[in-house]
């Protein structure tokens, strides 16, 4: 297992397991490089180092005993080399400028990522690709990602990097490629009018284009542990489809810290764009962390609630690669929409997730799982509704409502004409028979009828009386002519 603990004499110092390190305060500098460590999206505690000797980070811990990050033996562990061999003959002819040959290579991810969106319904659209460049003479990279690698897609990465180069003064000479999709013509081709040359790696052969191939398993080792990290502590947000984004941070921090390899021990993105702007460590914060974004109202200086929660929790993605570096990409925990923001707090230790569950649904909207029946209606009822449920209505009440909408007298001769339908049914003979079955009826009827919504049937007392009158008239008349 490569632990990150060269270039550290074994005399001076030893690992140092720090335990719980997100429970209690920051008091030693060893757990504080180890708090740097996770801001810094893993990088090696080399490189953190080298930070520090150059006053980007507390010089302090330069020297200090190296931790051992949990998250990083989980996601960068590897077999360790047995042998190792280096020609005697070995002549390094590497590019001393920067734009003079650029390695490219493509990954793909066996996870559908999320396509990040900042309105409207999300997109069933998935990253599965990511076109890698990384610059020979900085070691600088860019990444973009891609929904499918067809050769129009990555012609579109390649515009998209030579436009970041030329942003930085800088112009594309050169590529170094495998085999595969970048032997396409339309790349060729692409490369032939801009007057770019274009070299191969042998086939099967890919540590010809080992700095490409480097450069990606650093990308998915970074990208893997800060996944980790983010995931054990908050399972509820944090998935696996959140790669993308992942990616992007590891990049950007390949790109921003120091390289103890190379000799000018300078960032790579201070080479490639030859700038002496060292990195802010306050603009970097751990991936996937609760992020409390200020109230859209307040934001806008309009009136809030007096009483009214000021901020919302939404989930860390990185910095936005469009704005000022202390703008913050914030993911919408319920609708999964993902907006640039800066008026926020970090929760960087994962402590509030101990304390409220801050439960996540985007993975149910954007359609990674299935989402549950009863969170779905518990979603779709307001908060405060007015109406009255059904079952808990005044018996009746649709009933009367009925009535109340037709006339008056529509309704009463609706009902008369199905009285005297009934009644017509009856014989003279058998009437007075009847009449203790129909009040028995009529009382069950009045004590037990329902609707099919449950509402209990109340028949009208007067046209129940008239048939009843009527009934004892027939009869007396029946016992009349008998007699």
């Amino acid at each position: 297992m490569d632990f990150p603990i060269q270039g550290i004499h074994s005399d001076r110092c030893q690992p140092v397991v720090v335990e719980d390190e997100e429970e209690r305060q920051t008091t030693t500098p060893t757990a504080e490089l180890l708090k740097i460590h996770h801001q810094f999206g893993h990088v090696s505690f080399t490189r953190l180092q080298e930070m520090a000797r150059q006053n980007i980070i507390p010089r302090r811990l330069a020297t200090c005993p190296v931790p051992v990050c949990s998250a990083c033996l989980y996601a960068k562990a590897t077999r360790k080399p047995w042998r190792s061999k280096r020609s005697i003959n070995h002549i390094d002819n590497a590019p001393t400028k920067s734009g003079e040959v650029v390695s490219v290579d493509q990954m793909v991810s066996p996870t559908p990522g999320l396509v990040a969106q900042m309105t409207g319904k999300l997109t069933t659209k998935r990253y599965k690709y990511a076109t890698v460049f990384v610059d020979q003479a900085s070691r600088l990279g860019y990444v973009y990602l891609q929904k499918t690698a067809t050769a129009d897609e990555t012609l579109v990465a390649k515009d998209a990097f030579e436009r970041y180069a030329k942003d930085n003064g800088v112009t594309v000479k050169a590529y170094h490629a495998d085999n595969g999709i970048f032997k396409a013509h339309a790349w060729v081709n692409n490369c032939t009018q801009k007057q770019q040359r274009l070299t191969f790696a042998g086939v099967n052969a890919h540590h010809q284009n080992g700095i490409a191939e480097r450069r990606i398993r650093e990308l998915q080792e970074l990208a893997r542990t800060m996944l980790i990290h983010a995931a054990k502590r908050w399972p509820a947000a944090i998935t696996a489809n959140l790669w993308p984004y992942a990616i992007r941070a590891a990049n950007d921090a390949l790109n921003e810290v120091p390289n103890p390899k190379l000799t000018s021990k300078l960032a790579p993105l201070n080479l490639f764009s030859n700038n002496k702007v060292s990195t802010n460590a306050k603009h970097w914060k751990p991936f996937g962390c609760p992020v409390y974004v200020l109230d859209s109202e307040l934001q806008e200086g309009k009136p809030h609630h007096k009483w009214r929660e000021r901020s919302r929790v939404g989930i860390y993605l990185g910095r936005s690669p469009q704005h000022n570096k202390n703008v913050a990409l914030v993911m919408n925990r319920t609708n999964g929409l993902v907006s640039p923001q800066f008026h926020v707090a970090f929760d960087t230790t994962f402590n509030t997730v101990k304390q409220d569950r801050h439960d996540s649904t985007w993975q149910a909207k954007a359609g990674f799982i299935q989402a549950d029946a009863n969170t779905i209606k518990v979603q779709r009822e307001p908060q405060a509704s007015t109406k009255v449920p059904i079952n808990q209505r005044e018996p009746g009440s649709n009933r009367k409502r009925k009535l109340q909408n037709e006339a008056p007298e529509t309704s009463e001769k609706r009902i008369a004409a199905q009285t005297e339908q009934g009644t017509a049914k009856m014989t003279t003979k058998d009437a007075g028979q009847k009449r203790p079955q129909l009040q028995q009826q009529q009382q069950y009827n009045t004590q037990n009828a329902t609707t099919r919504y449950g509402r209990e049937v109340r028949p009208v007392q007067r046209l129940i009386n008239a048939m009843i009158a009527e009934i004892e008239r027939d009869t007396q008349e029946d016992n009349v002519d008998q007699v």
